[in-house]
Order: structure tokens, then sequence, then C-alpha cells
């Protein structure tokens, strides 16, 4: 399998630049999930390193060596799109097979290769339907049967569950990182569903128009995003300003918080910056009758008082909006207890969940 390198890489469409001085290293055998809004180059990417269109500028290379000047069908790579686009006329097998065919290998010969991928797929028995006999998760198998049985150095996904229900689309997950880690096969999946992203990749990059922002393990991203785009793309989360007080506390409109440890020189005493909370990582309490005179109960470090404006039952969970002093806040809440809207309660915001980005607008 191959290691992918992307250096200086641009492209435009007429004047439009889409990707500029693009770098981006994908190691061998990894599952990598290049995720971002819509507009923003993720699909040209792709087109690029598969060779359908040309860069204006850089360098693409696998396993060291250049491949801008060597045609699509000599990169050995196995792709599989949003829309299925299976031949109509042509059986599962046929379809599936269709890659090994236009290498000169009869149907025949083709069809033990054919018959292991569906089986790697769970399609062991369909070798003879048609894609109208299948159903819109079918159908994505068998895109990616054709798409691995070649067995490519280098898989590339492009949005491949966007148009499936959401049943399906927990299911093929399962499938597809299953069938990379059988395989080993380098796999590039590009993504604006963020859940997709976090669950399939060992290594994911946020990609913004003004390049990418951020590249590492997925529970880095989550948890210690490098900026306020990074932060609020990935997930529900809580920006909230705020003034470090030393190197362990910081000022803000719910009170003084411990944060948690800091990088050497990310911030020094009395800058202004945003407090990072992700709703999942505040607790919510009833306020007690020992509380009812708030003027001079004092609480423990990282606790507030509150008042529930509202509450969403979301399945699972509950996503509420609480306000605490002049800052409104989401918490998601997983427990059976319901705070209804006007209920007074009582913040736990742990100081290793209080994450701290530069700037006031966290630039």
């Amino acid at each position: 399998m191959s290691s992918i390198s992307i250096r200086s890489l641009s492209k435009r469409y007429d004047s439009t630049p889409v990707l500029q001085d693009l770098d981006l290293d994908v190691e061998s055998g990894c599952f990598f999930g290049l995720l971002g809004p819509s507009g923003c180059g993720k699909t040209t990417l792709l087109r690029l390193i598969a060779g359908l269109i040309e860069p204006d500028a850089g360098d693409i290379l696998f396993d060291g060596q250049s491949v801008v000047d060597v045609p699509p069908e000599r990169r050995r790579i196995g792709m599989v799109f949003q829309q299925h686009v299976l031949f109509p006329h042509m059986t599962v097998e046929e379809n599936i097979a269709f890659g090994l065919r236009m290498r000169g290998t009869g149907l025949k010969a083709a069809l033990p290769a054919v018959n292991d991928v569906l089986e790697l797929v769970q399609l062991s028995g369909y070798n003879k339907r048609f894609p109208r006999q299948l159903s819109g998760g079918q159908q994505q198998r068998v895109a990616l049967a054709r798409a691995v049985v070649i067995d490519p150095v280098l898989l590339l996904l492009d949005e491949p569950l966007s148009n499936l229900d959401a049943k399906l689309r927990d299911d093929m997950r399962e499938l597809l990182r299953s069938v990379q880690q059988r395989l080993g096969v380098t796999t590039i999946c590009v993504t604006h569903d963020q859940t997709e992203a976090i669950e399939l990749s060992d290594r994911m990059a946020v990609l913004f128009s003004d390049g990418i922002a951020q590249t590492g393990a997925p529970a880095e991203l989550y948890e210690r995003p490098a900026n306020v785009q990074v932060a609020e793309f990935l997930g529900s989360t809580n920006l909230i300003p705020g003034t470090l007080v030393g190197t362990d506390h910081a000022e803000s409109p719910i009170g003084r918080l411990r944060i948690r440890e800091m990088a050497a020189a990310q911030c020094a005493d009395g800058d202004a910056v945003q407090l990072n909370i992700r709703c999942e990582h505040i607790g919510m309490h009833p306020a007690g009758d020992e509380h009812q005179s708030q003027a001079w109960v004092r609480l423990p470090e990282n606790h507030a008082f509150a008042e529930v404006v509202s509450s969403v039952y979301r399945g699972g969970f509950i996503l509420y909006l609480v306000r605490s002093g002049s800052q409104t806040l989401r918490v998601i809440e997983r427990s059976d207890r319901q705070f209804v809207p006007g209920a007074r309660v009582v913040l736990r915001i742990p100081a290793e969940h209080v994450g701290v980005l530069p700037g006031p607008n966290g630039a």
C-alpha cells in the first residue's frame, strides 16, 4: 500500500482559486478522513490525486514517486463516488469485474476475485442480480466491491454514504472500516459529516476554503481544536470569552474557571481568549434548598448557577439551553431526569475540559 504526499498543490477554475499551496501527508495503510464544508475543495483534491484533473502547480507523490504525469488508469486507484454509477445493463458480477476486464482479464477468470469481494462486502449470492434489483445500500456495496477488486494501492471515497438513510449509513460505516482494515489499503475519505469522519478515521484533516486548518487523530481535533473554526465545525460546543489569570485560570461571564494545561507560549497572563467547552462535558444538577439565597452560597471551583431556558429531547440525550449570568450555554445531558424551563440548576465544568483558544475571536 502507498503513502501519499501532497506538496504545494494548487488548482483554480477560471480565475477562482480552489486549492492553494496545499501540503498533506497520508501514511501507508491509514484511513484518512478529509472533512470540510461544501465548496472548500475536498472533491477537487480527490480528483487531482486520482488524475482526473491536472494541478496548476505542485506535486502528488505515491511512496515518494511523483504521479503527476502518470495517467489515471496506471495509478492503481479504486474510487467510490457519491452516486453509485453502476452499469444498469450489467449484473452485479459484471459490474464488479469491469475494472479487471478493462485490464484484459476475462469474466470467467475474474469470477474467483469477484466472489471473494462479494463475500467481503456481505453480498455472496447476488452475482446475477441487476442494480435495479438492489437497495441503495446494496448498490453502494457493489460500488465498493468494484473499487477494491482491482487490488488498488489507494482507495478514494467521495461522500460515499451521503445518499443513504441514517440506519444504512451506520451499517455502511462499519462495513467500510471492516473492509479497509481487512485489506490494509490506504484510504482517503472525503466527507462533510463530522460523525462519519471521526468514527472512520485513523487520522483526519479539516479543510476550509483558505486551506487545511488542522491535521491529527480524531480525538485530538475534537478535544484540542486549533482554532474557533475547527471547534465549531467538529460537533456542538460553547465558546465563552475570557481573560487569562496566570496560566491555569480564566475570568469569564460565568465566573472564574480553572482551565486545562496549555501548551507553552500558547497564551500569557492577561490575554483575551476564547474558552472552548464541549456541551457533553458540562454536568447539570438541581439547585437544592440550600442554594435558595445565591448571594451567600459559595460554590466549589468550576461550578456556576444557571437557569434552564429550554430543553429538547433528542432520543438518548436532552439538549438544554441554560443561562448563567450573561452567558447562554448548550448542555447535553444523558440522564433520565429532565429539567423544565425556569428550573434553577448548578453547572459543573471540569477543568480538564476547559480548552483555551487564543484571541478574543479565537483567531
